[in-house]
């Protein structure tokens, strides 16, 4: 038997506890082999580059730790009758996170000035990264205007004055992939509602709450804030030679244009309202926070 041929995995379609799966991967040696097929990118390595790229260890010890991974961390492809080790996209998922810097980097950034002032009492405005955070607030009255989790390794990859940029691009990312009802946090489907808990607030306070059917994670955010990507508010903004992405989030620009409506209480409904130049674009919600109508100036 070849040493190519040696390992041998479970069944890939078998499911594993999430306690089982990381527990697979805590040892040094199977940590060592995911460390060594994702520093090779896509193209895989055979058994014996992949047991050098590793310290050339007992070649038995090194068959069985590869063989546990097999099915859930590392699959197995015949090439030209030469066997390949690659990551599965789950494990993929994993060194990714790790590479994120979540689990073992700290990084503090800003204060960091830029443009603009507080909505509350008319102060400068800063961007600041601290554990695990970036924000946005007040010079004056700390007020914290914007507020997001961003992984250390997304902020390391950039200088200082580059944080409001990041934030804002960041941010943005996200708007997409929650309203394509994709969760940020496990890439599980995730179901909008809009909430009032007291009727007796104003429109403006009604949350668009998204929560994530396989981890139960919940992602909030004003209704106007889910829309800043939607086609029609980007289409309307360009027609009147505005470029949204030059605006960041905390903008005055999206604070003085934006206005939200409640239509009905039950359900719940509301207009979103864009507002320029005397025009004004308004995007229906229901309840599911889903754009039912567009109407347009």
């Amino acid at each position: 038997m070849e040493a190519d041929d040696m390992a041998e995995g479970s069944d890939p379609d078998s499911d594993l506890e999430p306690e089982a799966a990381f527990a697979l991967i805590g040892q040094e040696m199977r940590f060592a082999i995911l460390r060594a097929l994702w520093d090779a990118g896509d193209k895989g390595l055979t058994f014996s580059e992949l047991r050098e790229a590793v310290g050339n260890p007992d070649a038995g010890n090194f068959n069985y730790h590869l063989r546990r991974l097999l099915g859930p961390f590392v699959v197995k492809h015949e090439t030209d009758g030469s066997p390949t080790y690659e990551l599965t996209v789950a494990a993929g998922y994993v060194m990714g996170s790790i590479e994120s810097g979540g689990y073992h980097r700290t990084e503090r950034v800003g204060p960091v000035g830029i443009d603009g002032t507080c909505p509350d009492c008319g102060g400068g405005i800063e961007a600041v990264y601290e554990d695990d955070l970036a924000c946005v607030r007040c010079l004056e009255c700390d007020v914290r205007m914007f507020d997001f989790p961003l992984p250390a390794g997304a902020v390391a990859a950039y200088d200082p004055p580059d944080l409001p940029d990041l934030l804002d691009r960041w941010v943005r990312t996200t708007v997409r992939r929650v309203r394509a009802n994709i969760c940020p946090v496990c890439s599980g489907r995730l179901s909008g509602h809009l909430t009032d808990e007291d009727s007796d607030h104003p429109a403006k306070d009604i949350t668009a709450r998204y929560t994530c059917q396989q981890c139960a994670r919940t992602v909030n955010g004003t209704v106007s804030a889910w829309l800043v990507e939607h086609p029609a508010v980007v289409q309307f903004w360009m027609n009147h030679a505005v470029d949204p992405l030059e605006h960041p989030l905390w903008s005055e620009m999206w604070r003085t244009s934006t206005d939200v409506r409640r239509l009905e209480t039950d359900p719940l409904r509301v207009g979103v309202q864009f507002t320029l130049d005397g025009e004004t674009l308004e995007l229906v919600v229901d309840e599911t926070v889903q754009v039912a109508e567009v109407r347009r100036p």
